[in-house]
């Protein structure tokens, strides 16, 4: 009976004459071009140590405060450099810097690789030695 469904349902399809066609390109989400940025903005909440606890506090694991502050962080395409099947991007700064955001802290410097237009994207965080920077 399956057979038949699919037997069927191909004869009615070559009969109406359909045509496979390919879909049109997805449109470009997150387009990774030099001088591309995005901002993002929101409360992010830490830890900072007491500066004098009290011994029952230290007994309790508790030397530390959380500490809320909202912030506005900077998400920028440096460089971007393709060659063959794979993409770089040389990006500055994150919303992954913030997941151990301490104040004071600098944006990070990552690469992002992208391997033959699929989604498959890696993120490695680089040092700012290895960018030339001091």
């Amino acid at each position: 009976m399956r057979s038949t469904l699919l037997l069927l349902g191909c004869i009615i399809l070559i009969a109406i004459g359909g045509r496979v066609t390919a879909a049109p390109p997805a449109p470009d989400f997150f387009p990774l071009e030099k001088g591309n940025y995005w901002i993002y903005r929101g409360e992010t909440k830490f830890l900072v140590p007491k500066k004098n606890p009290t011994e029952e506090e230290k007994k309790n694991s508790t030397k530390n405060e959380e500490k809320s502050e909202v912030l506005t962080w900077k998400m920028e395409v440096v460089d971007t450099l393709e060659r063959d099947r794979c993409f770089v991007a040389l990006i500055k700064g994150g919303p992954w810097d913030l997941a151990w955001y301490e104040p004071g802290k600098a944006r990070g410097d990552y690469m992002i690789l992208r391997v033959d237009r699929f989604d498959i994207i890696y993120i490695v965080v680089m040092p700012r030695s290895r960018l030339g920077q001091s």
